[in-house]
């Protein structure tokens, strides 16, 4: 087998390493199409007769101590958690725990910027839908639900409008 290297990124790299490490486990074995369901297994033999993945996942990034340090300033000041995953390449999930790992609490800063959401239970309270208050405070509809249910507010039914 000839595999030609030609200037990868780090990324790039580390997803060559991972598929190499991939193909002899993927050897050992093949896929039966009469014994399994189709899907159960992470290999099968394509129409040439070689391994193929059917599905290869996402590695986990790792962070280093310097680049959660770095979160956590960027978090304190004000940066969203998307914006770090984004700028850090990972997913929004690991810059949560990572913050959490470290005693910090994250809240959900667009309805900490609308008063602490207090206007937000005010306005449902006064008859304002959870449509028209995730619209108006640009917050996803299940966030203003999560919300309201967390702070006790008794939540009306659709027949109640």
């Amino acid at each position: 087998m000839f595999i030609a290297l030609v200037a990868l990124t780090a990324v790039d790299e580390n997803q060559l390493d991972r598929l190499l490490r991939y193909r002899p486990n993927a050897l050992s074995a093949p896929y039966n199409s009469t014994s399994e369901k189709a899907g159960s297994n992470k290999t099968y033999t394509d129409e040439f007769g070689e391994i193929a993945a059917r599905k290869i996942q996402q590695a986990q990034k790792r962070l280093t101590v310097a680049e959660i340090d770095g979160i956590v300033a960027e978090y304190q000041q004000g940066a969203s958690t998307y914006a770090l995953a984004e700028k850090y390449g990972c997913h929004r999930n690991t810059i949560s725990s990572n913050l959490k790992k470290r005693g910090i609490t994250v809240t959900h800063s667009k309805i900490e910027a609308c008063g602490g959401g207090a206007d937000i239970i005010a306005l449902y309270k006064g008859g304002v839908n959870t449509t028209e208050l995730a619209k108006r405070y640009s917050i996803s509809h299940a966030s203003i639900i999560k919300f309201l249910h967390d702070n006790g507010v008794e939540m009306r039914t659709r027949w109640d409008y």
